[in-house]
């Protein structure tokens, strides 16, 4: 009889300050399959399932037995109904085999789904108790996981990916399907253990409060600077329109500023309406969870140059790994060339995109002083980068400028 080996892919970086949870559709945007229609859409692809295929279907003695595979853009908090709509496809999938000889998944490692803060530690303990101790539960995981006690114990194997930008998913699944070596595993993992418990001191990490970071900037005068907003960075879920750095950067008239990006797609219709060179008073950024990600910032804006007309998204990823017609292909700059930005189609807004460099290598370092981003990449100074839109890409970019009447109700540079 054939070795049967349950697969599945469970996906999801929780942030859990987002408002908005995680549910059916911002799968379905992404990963939401079941069954057989996993062998067509992930055969060949160079992600963790498309490793694990291509490992196992060769073998005449497995059968794989393809579950589910949800993975969804890093949001809120995923719903009650997805968790248990994943658990529920793997237990069934277990009762329907005569015997099931493995399982494997991949998996994120820091998602919280409604009731379930540990999710994976939950879904794998659940699995554990229907499979007994004698099967082997294997997964891998990205490496910015969250891995917890509950997860170790009832997993056998974890195989996290090796490199940021995630370049070895693929490698991470053949691993996943490969490595049974558990002692030396064990011994690896206490030898890396003991080396960061040696060296703790010096990995502590020190923040400094935006004003000691702008005073130590100025201090040194050396450019550009670059503060990375990680707080409000879009690939961890968070929303994107965040004003903190910026409101306090115009709060202390710090010169040759360029912020990117901020979501605002409000902002980006005004762009839209008013057109390239017009000049408006805007409500910029802070518009889906002020308290946290802070106020909208009233500025003058005077918008010049942007795709301010509906145009399909360029369907891209920063990183192999995707589905056919989102592949990433070594002349994907060539074909980015003429285009303003690139932004993957997921729901919840602005997520991973890319901005092509013939667009934004507007600015010598010598010209650019600091640097307020969420993204690597560079911009002129004095401008703002806004993009927003789910479905359509549509971006803006706006100047600062202090030539207007006199409004005290508003911030300028």
């Amino acid at each position: 009889m054939k070795k049967a080996i349950l697969v599945g892919e469970f996906k999801h970086e929780t942030n859990s300050f987002m408002p908005e949870k995680s549910g059916v559709e911002a799968f379905m945007a992404r990963d939401y399959f079941f069954g057989e229609e996993i062998f067509k859409v992930f055969q060949g692809v160079r992600n963790e399932l498309g490793g694990i295929l291509d490992y196992f279907c060769p073998i005449e003695n497995c059968r794989l037995v393809p579950v589910m595979a949800f993975n969804a853009q890093p949001g809120g908090i995923v719903t009650r109904e997805v968790f248990q709509s994943a658990r529920d496809a793997l237990l069934e999938a277990i009762e329907k085999q005569e015997r099931v000889d493995g399982i494997l998944l991949a998996l994120h490692g820091a998602m919280v789904a409604e009731g379930y803060p540990d999710g994976e530690g939950a879904l794998l303990e659940t699995l554990r108790d229907k499979v007994g101790t004698e099967v082997p539960i294997i997964a891998s995981l990205d490496l910015h996981c969250n891995l917890t006690k509950r997860m170790v114990k009832y997993a056998d194997a974890f195989f996290p990916y090796d490199y940021y930008p995630h370049t070895d998913t693929y490698e991470a699944g053949i691993r996943a399907a490969t490595d049974g070596d558990l002692g030396k595993a064990q011994k690896i993992s206490s030898e890396l253990a003991n080396e960061i418990w040696k060296d703790r001191e010096n990995l502590r990490r020190n923040f400094w409060t935006i004003d000691e970071a702008i005073d130590n900037a100025k201090e040194k005068g050396e450019a550009p600077v670059v503060f990375a907003d990680i707080s409000d960075n879009p690939g961890s879920g968070a929303t994107g329109d965040g004003t903190h750095m910026l409101r306090r950067l115009l709060e202390r008239k710090v010169e040759g500023v360029a912020a990117v990006i901020i979501d605002d797609p409000e902002t980006v219709e005004q762009a839209s309406s008013s057109g390239v060179g017009t000049t408006l008073k805007i409500r910029l950024g802070g518009k889906i969870c002020p308290d946290i990600a802070g106020e909208p910032i009233d500025l003058w804006l005077r918008f010049i140059h942007g795709t301010l007309r509906r145009q399909k998204t360029f369907p891209f990823v920063y990183c192999p790994g995707a589905r056919e017609g989102f592949r990433q292909e070594p002349s994907f700059l060539q074909r980015l060339k003429d285009l303003k930005y690139a932004r993957s189609l997921q729901a919840g807004g602005l997520k991973q995109f890319l901005l092509s460099k013939d667009v934004l290598w507007g600015a010598e370092s010598q010209e650019l002083s600091f640097m307020k981003e969420k993204h690597v990449i560079r911009p002129a100074p004095g401008v703002i980068h806004i993009v927003g839109g789910c479905d359509y890409g549509d971006a803006a970019c706006g100047d600062l400028i202090d030539d207007l009447p006199n409004d005290p109700g508003v911030d300028r540079i």
